[in-house]
């Protein structure tokens, strides 16, 4: 009814390579893909600590909803505490903030075969957003089983 083909993925390669948009978003403490099945281009969208592989971190563009919760998470952000020790990462290598982004001070991509990273750090706010907006419009699409928390 959207338009959109979907077709379901035997592996996590096949639901991940060739795509233009990876969300990660899994209950794993430990990296959940490859970084040479990420596409060219790709954004990738990261919600919990450690599924990245630090290969992927490195060849990203990388962008955080905020640079000090980054820095300050309890407990340490993976891999990118880990890359801070070893000297392969540090939060001057943060491209910039959603925030930056969206006014336009900084651009999302500065080539169009750039991957975009974006750690989704600790904001409860925008999780309930996205719900919200997402519910509503799955209500008024006649999309998915309406539900109550009530």
């Amino acid at each position: 009814w959207l338009g959109i083909e979907i077709e379901p993925a035997n592996t996590p390669r096949a639901a991940i390579e060739d795509t233009d948009i990876v969300d990660v978003a899994t209950s794993s403490r430990s990296p959940v893909f490859d970084a040479d099945w990420i596409s060219p281009a790709a954004l990738v969208i990261s919600i919990t600590s450690g599924q990245l592989p630090p290969e992927l971190v490195i060849r990203s563009r990388v962008f955080v909803s905020s640079r000090q919760e980054l820095s300050s998470f309890r407990p340490p952000r993976e891999p990118y505490s880990s890359m801070t020790a070893r000297g392969n990462w540090s939060a001057a290598k943060i491209a910039g903030e959603l925030g930056e982004v969206i006014l336009g001070k900084v651009p999302g991509r500065k080539s169009e075969n750039e991957v975009v990273l974006f750690e989704l750090l600790g904001m409860p706010a925008w999780d309930v957003a996205a719900t919200a907006w997402a519910y509503r419009w799955a209500a008024a699409h006649n999309a998915g089983t309406p539900f109550s928390l009530v």
